[in-house]
């Protein structure tokens, strides 16, 4: 006598499987029934309403060197955005004279030299940060070109004949001295 056929084995251990891999089945199935089942999910249907989108990340990018000269205004630079969006900008340790505004733009004219770097600031309307060092060559007053010191040469004439004429006038004297006595 048989007890069970060979198609209802395979329904139990098929059965047993199911239930091993978490799915729930019947602890017999119908021998006509028997499937080939996985354990793998339908996907979720995706709609505008449950999608979720994650707003990126804020980056702003390094500028190139800013340089320029006590009491010149330098040219103006925009702190580029690569992701994300900035609401408002600030900055750490700027020359004095320079700043920043909430467009990101670093402008000014520098009243001391400086050499070295700043920290600018961008911030996010959720009040995510993203911060870059700017670096900065701000040298002395460039001179015009009009000084005293500019014209050493014609101070060196000057000179020269000022001791000329002194030594001329002391010659003289000299032999006025010796012509009187």
């Amino acid at each position: 006598m048989k007890l069970f056929s060979r198609t209802s084995l395979v329904a139990l251990g098929t059965a047993a499987a199911i239930t091993l891999s978490g799915v729930t089945a019947p602890a017999f199935a119908e021998e006509e029934t028997v499937t080939e089942t996985t354990a793998v999910q339908p996907a979720a249907e995706e709609t505008p309403d449950n999608v979720v989108t994650e707003a990126p990340k804020l980056k702003i990018e390094q500028p190139v060197l800013i340089s320029g000269n006590v009491n010149q205004a330098i040219n103006t630079v925009t702190i580029e955005v690569s992701s994300g969006e900035a609401e408002s900008f600030d900055a750490t340790g700027l020359p004095s004279g320079i700043f920043v505004n909430d467009a990101g733009e670093i402008f000014g004219t520098p009243t001391k030299a400086f050499s070295g770097t700043s920290q600018v600031i961008a911030t996010a309307a959720d009040g995510s940060t993203s911060k870059v060092n700017v670096n900065f060559s701000i040298g002395e007053e460039v001179s015009s070109g009009s000084s005293d010191t500019d014209k050493i040469s014609d101070w060196i004439k000057i000179i020269t004949a000022v001791i000329g004429a002194l030594t001329t006038i002391l010659t003289f004297s000299t032999k006025l001295d010796s012509f009187l006595k």
